[in-house]
């Protein structure tokens, strides 16, 4: 399976020094004291995955830019952002990833792609992946939150003494366990045909 890493994340506005955090290639760690940051970095990094705004706001900080620069094993790929902003603009040396404008919502109506795509496409998941998301085998498009929870601990839920799937709904839990099955097996299930529920008096 294909990989990449954050190199680098930005957070920049106008008038402001620019705040970077660095990375390298396997395990880091961020530590220091409470109301230093280490909050805002994964929220940076939530916010270049897809999430459709960030807990912070621009005119309190000052900060209304996230930059992301990730490296795979074909070169490097900037990402930028604008708070408040629903697209992603991608330059890339990866010949696998085009450049260009990417929208963080899937809309089957515009042609310009999402970026769920591009993160997929990263772990080597390159064609349209439709799974099962309920007990009558009705399907759901593949994105990169299905599966987010195996890479992405809400920090609210850490101390958390339940099972991260006992905190998610019905639905994304088999969802998501649609997706383990995938990602070990190769095998999306996607052929089944969805089922009639019959109620019973």
């Amino acid at each position: 399976m294909a990989s990449f890493y954050i190199q680098k994340i930005t957070a920049s506005g106008e008038g402001k020094k620019d705040e970077v955090i660095t990375f390298t290639k396997g395990l880091n760690i961020i530590n220091g004291p409470s109301d230093t940051g280490k909050s805002c970095i994964l929220k940076c990094i939530n916010f270049m995955f897809d999430k459709s705004n960030i807990s912070f706001d621009a005119k309190i900080t000052g900060y209304s830019k996230v930059e992301m620069i990730i490296i795979t094993e074909n070169g490097s790929i900037k990402l930028q952002r604008i708070l408040g902003r629903n697209q992603i603009f991608v330059t890339s040396e990866d010949k696998n990833i085009a450049s260009g404008k990417y929208d963080v919502e899937y809309n089957s109506n515009n042609k310009t792609p999402c970026i769920n795509s591009l993160w997929l496409k990263l772990i080597g998941i390159n064609e349209k992946i439709m799974f099962v998301y309920n007990k009558i085998f009705e399907k759901r498009r593949m994105t990169w939150k299905t599966f987010m929870k195996l890479i992405y601990l809400n920090e609210d839920n850490v101390c958390s003494s339940k099972s991260f799937l006992e905190l998610m709904e019905t639905t994304s839990r088999t969802l998501f366990l649609s997706s383990l099955l995938y990602l070990f097996t190769g095998h999306s299930f996607s052929n089944i045909d969805a089922q009639e529920n019959e109620s019973f008096q």
